[in-house]
């Protein structure tokens, strides 16, 4: 009884299979060599692109360590970068692994199928990331705008918003808050009307005046007590816009009075990181 059952459940499967078209070895043969060198052809270039970025991402290392150009861009870059030249090497030995010809045929669809996932993302985390590091740079370079160095021993960052004048505090409180700047260690150095063209005036601390721009500094970082360098450009000797006055033509004589209250500035500012602003104070106010 057992044996007749069998032979029709065999017959039945026979039936079944008749019609069946099944793939032939030596097209089955193609298709695993096929796809074993297209797998071993991504694991050769992603070796190729380890071996190029790795040099690269040590010089970029050195380059803003080195010369202190670390920004907000760059670490965004650093930190994505080193976890990405990471990923590569885990997915290239992962793919080097990936045998064809000798792994099971379950595992081979497994490992093709994990793979395509990586791929797609892969694909969609550098989109995202090449979005936001483009919303990312935009902001920066439309709001900040500046450089660190080394004066009088001691590190500066030398800020020049890109905001409008009226808007300065909102690229100022970003910064210090991003390098944890306490506001008695800046240092906002402007053109005031209300000093004489050529001369500066500095100041510990104290309300922002007339200047708008000034204005916007005190009310984002929320206090008055930081040092600031007035830069004298006086008042419009004719009846003029002050916005007119401020960003207009100036004549090469009123020019070089001008550029001179520039160098009197520059020099304060070396001034107050070597002795300190009180001693800056005795000698240009």
């Amino acid at each position: 009884m057992e044996l007749e059952e069998l032979k029709k459940s065999w017959n039945a499967l026979d039936e079944h299979l008749k019609d069946k078209e099944f793939i032939k070895e030596e097209e089955l043969e193609k298709l695993i060599r096929h796809a074993d060198k297209g797998i071993h052809a991504i694991a050769s270039l992603n070796i190729k692109l380890i071996l190029i970025s790795l040099p690269i991402l040590i010089l970029f290392l050195a380059e803003v360590l080195l010369h202190n150009r670390l920004n907000p861009i760059y670490i965004i870059i650093i930190f994505a970068w080193i976890p990405a030249l990471c990923w590569d090497i885990v997915t290239t030995r992962f793919l080097q692994r990936t045998q064809i010809d000798e792994m099971p045929l379950v595992e081979v669809i497994s490992r093709v199928n994990r793979i395509h996932r990586w791929t797609i993302r892969e694909r969609l985390i550098a989109i995202a990331f090449l979005l936001v590091l483009a919303v990312l740079s935009f902001i920066y370079w439309q709001v900040w705008q500046y450089g660190i160095g080394m004066i009088e021993n001691e590190k500066v960052i030398l800020l020049e918003p890109q905001t409008y004048m009226n808007l300065s505090g909102e690229a100022i409180k970003p910064m210090l808050d991003f390098y944890k700047v306490d506001p008695s260690n800046l240092l906002v150095i402007y053109d005031d009307i209300d000093v004489e063209p050529g001369k500066v005036k500095i100041r510990t601390k104290g309300g922002p005046g007339t200047h708008n721009g000034m204005k916007s500094v005190v009310k984002e970082i929320g206090t008055e007590e930081f040092p600031r360098i007035r830069v004298g450009i006086g008042q419009p000797i004719i009846k003029l816009a002050m916005i007119d006055y401020v960003i207009g033509y100036v004549p090469e004589k009123e020019l070089t009075i001008l550029e001179e209250g520039i160098e009197k500035a520059e020099k304060a500012i070396e001034e107050i990181l070597k002795h300190g602003i009180n001693y800056a104070m005795n000698k240009f106010n």
